[in-house]
């Protein structure tokens, strides 16, 4: 699994990684404390072909991930403000 590139929303609560190979984004709370991250659960969600960044909206609600193999497309997900889980909405072109 390579991590590519990642980000974080909610006031610094979750950090996310793209992970390139699996075609994955691995999800983690950030304790804040500590800094250590827990992988949340479900750990990852799946994206599409060869993903290599997460971005989010303005308002944190909504995450992209551009997938470069394929259709060269970009993943959509629904962020959930309290856990901090992605929900894939689609894909799109």
């Amino acid at each position: 699994m390579v991590a590519r590139r990642g980000g974080g929303w909610s006031a610094g609560k979750f950090a996310y990684a793209v992970n390139q190979i699996d075609g994955t984004v691995s999800m983690y709370a950030i304790d804040q404390t500590t800094g250590v991250l827990t992988a949340l659960t479900p750990a990852t969600v799946p994206a599409g072909g060869s993903p290599f960044e997460i971005t989010f909206d303005p308002s944190g609600k909504f995450a992209y991930v551009p997938n470069a193999y394929g259709n060269n497309d970009v993943s959509e997900y629904v962020v959930d403000a309290d856990t901090g889980v992605l929900t894939r909405r689609r894909t799109s072109l």
